[in-house]
């Protein structure tokens, strides 16, 4: 899951640590299930697939 954060949000101690509890939920097992069940697909359903739309 690319996810960034912009430099604004690093500027303070509890921005930063909000935006590194939501990365790392986002990459953990109930982020990956509330993405696919909010119909995202996973790497491993976009293997092998030539989408023109890049998602």
């Amino acid at each position: 899951m690319p996810y960034i954060v912009l430099k604004r949000t690093t500027d303070s101690a509890p921005r930063r640590a909000a935006a590194t509890a939501f990365a790392a939920y986002l990459r953990g097992d109930a982020g990956r299930q509330a993405l696919t069940a909010a119909g995202f697909r996973t790497p491993t359903e976009l293997q092998g697939r030539n989408d023109p739309d890049g998602l």
